[in-house]
């Protein structure tokens, strides 16, 4: 995982232009790529732990935590921003 992270961080053109040669998609897509480079060294943590945790018999709390995580928190936080909102993409 960490691995595909630094890719995402050091090679986000080459990796877009695979997908299109429109040079304001690949200019919008370099800011959104580094950031979810920067997002998988905390996934992979999260993974990690979850795993250790689901590995030594406790199942039922990571379940939770993850629900609720992303229940509770990342799709509200979505839908405020992006619907509500109207927040999009925008770089530096």
């Amino acid at each position: 995982m960490r691995n595909v992270g630094l890719f995402f961080l050091l090679f986000p053109t080459t990796i877009l232009s695979f997908f299109t040669n429109d040079r304001e998609v690949i200019r919008l897509g370099i800011f959104v790529l580094r950031i979810l480079g920067v997002v998988q060294f905390a996934d992979a943590i999260g993974m990690t732990l979850w795993f250790a945790l689901s590995g030594a018999g406790n199942t039922r709390y990571p379940a939770i935590a993850e629900m609720i995580i992303a229940w509770g928190f990342f799709l509200p936080a979505c839908y405020i921003t992006v619907v509500r909102m109207g927040v999009g993409i925008e770089c530096p």
